[in-house]
């Protein structure tokens, strides 16, 4: 017993030698300059506290079971609100006829296809009132929609930042899977329990995502952060805005590109069953099957995307994608301009591939959008964390606008074009539309010289990065060391102000980085060992 004392009592004296902190550019850790002969005793104690409070923050995203939790949350969050949304795809356009045959069902369905999802509206008899109150329950459902959309993807993008497109394209791949077993899980429960209790089971699984959001993301992805905190945002550092975004030319493009492929997706959300149904003379049972199978092959071909992105340009990648989805519109139809006979079987085909245009077009584009920006503003990332979590914020926001615009516009041009020149002629013009994007994009945004483009840009990242990393050698001072040791010379002192008890000191360890630099006589530290708190 007192040998296993002993060895409890030198592990606390090795933990306490290894708090060795040095002076970065960081804008998250950091903790006003000490001066013993000013400072009170009591803020020592809070100046020590801070210090624990602040590097835990900002290391527990490295932790591999925290960032497992945030992941695995966020793909949930994702794959649920899609799930309901093609659910309401599929049992809206069979549900509105049966109860409201006067009025028109495709003007109520392509309306409804607009603004986000449905509440609980089986009681309401009069279709005037139906429609009304649909819309204001669904437009308060696509607010929130909108929000979990905006804050996964920002809370991917900058906790992954190592590898962004293989964790977008989970996220992609998550929405694809509850788009799939949408239609499926939807057409099953409302033939079983009826409309009402499809959206109320719906409803119950929409709000254990409250609880999963609670349980698995850390407080410190829940602090706001004020753009004009001038301690949090070091001078120097560029203000991060919109216009970063909407006047960068491959951000613009990838933004609008956004709502091409919308378009592609949704242009036939209002009219599909019904022309399932009327002209291709599908059984109805298998309706939710076929709107499931282009998600079902946008859900396995995310899995490929990055494994691709490394032997092509990012831009090159999209292009192509963009043609394989106008190639898989034309066969939707297939196309009268194309001379292509009629074929329900060319049809799924052109379903299915236009699911693996989608998600080859998708993961990508967030990415580059984010590059971009780092590219023509002459940011290095990871210099400047809070730089980093506006950015990405920012473009998580614009993505989802766009997102939200190519969505709104892609029933209504697909309904009017529908009722206009009928379903075949629908898909040829959204194929021509999407052929004229593609020449656009690479007249405009890619170019002959891609390639040696690519190398030149890269070649200039790394001289920046060179450069930071150069600096941040430069910057530091040992003076500031030997500052922060006198803080924690006294042992006892510095274990009572942290209240470390016995058994935190075998809690996991936290890794902690090397990313600050002083600035305007405030000094920033971060410990560079590993500790057990």
């Amino acid at each position: 017993m007192q040998l296993v004392f002993k060895k409890f009592l030198k592990s606390i004296n090795d933990r306490l030698v290894l708090l060795k902190i040095y002076v970065q550019n960081s804008p998250s850790i950091r903790v006003k300059e000490y001066d013993p002969d000013l400072e009170s005793d009591a803020t020592k104690r809070k100046v020590s506290d801070d210090i624990v409070i602040d590097i835990q923050n900002q290391n527990v995203l490295n932790d591999k079971l925290v960032r497992k939790n945030v992941l695995l949350s966020c793909l949930f969050q994702i794959m649920m609100i899609n799930t309901l949304f093609l659910n309401i795809e599929n049992i809206l356009p069979t549900w509105i006829p049966d109860h409201f045959p006067e009025y028109h069902a495709m003007q109520i369905s392509f309306i409804l296809m607009q603004v986000s999802q449905l509440g609980a509206t089986s009681f309401i008899k009069n279709e005037k009132y139906y429609l009304y109150i649909s819309i204001f329950l669904r437009f308060i459902q696509g607010i929130g929609s909108a929000q979990v959309n905006t804050s996964c993807f920002a809370i991917i993008t900058f906790v992954f930042q190592d590898d962004r497109e293989k964790y977008i394209g989970m996220a992609e791949s998550a929405s694809g899977f509850g788009l799939m077993v949408g239609p499926i899980v939807g057409g099953l429960l409302y033939n079983s329990f009826g409309y009402f209790s499809t959206f109320f089971i719906f409803g119950i699984i929409l709000a254990a995502n409250l609880m999963i959001a609670y349980l698995f993301c850390p407080d410190y992805l829940n602090k706001s952060i004020d753009e004009t905190d001038q301690t949090m945002n070091p001078k120097g550092c560029k203000e991060v805005s919109f216009k970063m975004f909407l006047v960068n030319r491959r951000a613009n493009f990838a933004f609008i590109g956004c709502i091409f492929v919308c378009i592609s997706m949704s242009y036939n959300s209002a009219f599909l069953t019904d022309v399932l149904r009327t002209e291709k003379n599908i059984d109805p049972y298998y309706h939710g099957f076929v709107l499931s199978f282009p998600m079902l092959t946008y859900t396995v071909s995310t899995i490929y995307v990055c494994k691709i992105l490394k032997y092509f340009p990012r831009r090159i990648f999209i292009m192509i994608s963009l043609i394989i989805l106008a190639t898989a519109t034309f066969f939707q139809g297939p196309s009268q301009i194309l001379n292509i006979p009629e074929s329900n079987t060319l049809m799924i085909l052109g379903f299915g591939l236009c699911g693996i245009g989608q998600a080859f077009v998708f993961i990508p584009l967030l990415p580059e959008a984010i590059e971009s920006v780092y590219i023509q503003e002459d940011i290095v990332e990871g210099e400047n964390e809070f730089q980093d979590q506006i950015l990405n914020d920012l473009a998580s926001a614009l993505y989802s606008t766009y997102y939200s615009i190519g969505m709104i516009l892609a029933p209504t041009i697909g309904g009017y074009i529908y009722e206009s020149i009928g379903y075949r002629n629908t898909c040829d013009f959204v194929g021509i539309i999407t052929i004229i994007f593609t020449v656009m994009f690479f007249t405009f945004n890619v170019g002959f010289k891609i390639i040696k483009q690519e190398k030149l840009i890269a070649q200039r990242q790394a001289n920046l990065k060179a450069k930071y990393q150069e600096r941040l050698s430069n910057l530091t001072s040992q003076d500031e060391i030997v500052r922060i040791n006198n803080l924690i010379d006294d042992k006892s002192a510095f274990k009572r102000n942290l209240s470390i008890e016995k058994e935190d000191l075998f809690c996991s360890p936290v890794k902690l980085g090397l990313i600050s630099y002083q600035q305007d006589q405030t000094a920033e530290y971060i410990m560079e060992d590993e500790i057990d708190l």
